[in-house]
């Protein structure tokens, strides 16, 4: 696999560990809870021949990193990792694909856009090393901008040290029905990337600008 197609796999492992992986280059993952997706368009190189569950996504990629220079053949029941012509090798089983929670293959439907906005890699890396130092684990959205902020879990209310995000082509379409919007940020492991973001009326888009990855959250209800 590419070093894009990991890196893009270990971020998908912080919304589920277990993972549906489809024939092609698409790969979809969802969260226990259906609340965070991401979605990936892998290289070619990297397309799937056939269809399989992992159940522990981590371990998964662990095992890959063990190898030099690994190289995957995808059999029925398990793929076999090895060096190529070392000896050494893995037989990895598959899981059940039925007790995976696979997020449908159709597009997903997040209504009209209220705020859209650029984000660079460098203020993306910038805003979550600042959400770590300080424990900030809400973006809120309004007409003042972008601000991750401390909301203690089971209150509404912010606490302590926020962070004023410096974000691109920051433009409100429609704020009138909600004018302040959140999302959990803190927990979501991201990768570093140019991102066009968009809070639409059901949920919010991280579309890389590259083009092969987006991550979709819902709203957090205060």
């Amino acid at each position: 696999m590419k070093a894009r197609t990991v890196e893009i796999l270990k971020s998908f492992a912080s919304i589920s560990n277990q993972i549906l992986f489809r024939v092609g280059t698409e790969v979809r993952i969802a969260s226990a809870q259906n609340h965070k997706f991401g979605i990936a368009t892998l290289d070619d190189e990297d397309a799937f021949p056939t269809e399989f569950a992992i159940y522990d996504l981590t371990e998964f990629l662990s095992v890959y990193g063990l190898f030099e220079a690994p190289v995957i053949e995808y059999r029925e029941n398990e793929c076999v990792i090895s060096d190529g012509d070392s000896r050494k090798m893995v037989h990895y089983k598959y899981a059940n694909k039925a007790i995976i929670n696979a997020p449908s293959v159709k597009p997903i439907s997040l209504g009209d856009t209220r705020v859209t906005f650029n984000m660079s890699k460098k203020v993306f890396e910038n805003a979550t090393k600042a959400a770590a130092i300080m424990r900030l684990n809400e973006m809120r959205v309004n007409e003042n901008g972008v601000t991750l902020l401390n909301v203690e879990r089971g209150s509404n209310d912010a606490s302590g040290n926020s962070y004023d995000v410096d974000v691109g082509d920051f433009n409100v379409v429609d704020l009138s029905e909600k004018p302040n919007l959140y999302i959990a940020f803190g927990d979501l492991k991201m990768i570093p990337d140019d991102y066009v973001v968009t809070f639409t009326t059901k949920g919010v888009v991280f579309d890389s600008v590259q083009g092969d990855l987006k991550y979709v959250l819902s709203y957090i209800t205060h």
